[in-house]
């Protein structure tokens, strides 16, 4: 069956789960809240801040059973996972692989192999 056009505009929205701005919210305590706005409304995605490994991915799959068509998460990850997920790794500022000179190369395909586990 065709999507409608209001399904259509849902899809191309992507909602905050989570936030560090105050007050503060983990994405665990906003998934309620999520679930019950992907229940009425098909979603394009999520973007994450305020997470908590290893919670935050049980989260991210229950919020997904949610999602007829499945939802893009992202996140603000240019210091690694532990930027927005307490409980992973977190790696100092981008400017500090250019310091590295020679090195950075090794140090940044490191850098996004741990960020991708």
């Amino acid at each position: 069956m065709p999507l409608s056009v209001q399904d259509k505009v849902a899809g191309l929205v992507v909602a905050r789960l989570g936030t560090n701005m105050i007050p503060p919210r983990t994405a665990e305590a906003d998934a309620p809240d999520i679930a019950a706005l992907l229940d009425r409304y098909p979603l394009g995605g999520l973007i994450l801040f305020n997470g908590r490994w290893p919670e935050t991915r049980q989260t991210l799959l229950d919020l997904q059973s949610h999602s007829d068509q499945g939802l893009l998460v992202m996140s603000d990850l240019e210091r690694g996972l532990g930027q927005q997920m307490a409980g992973a790794s977190l790696f100092p500022h981008l400017g500090a692989f250019g310091a590295l000179g020679g090195e950075a190369s090794s140090a940044v395909r490191e850098f996004a192999r741990i960020t991708a586990e």
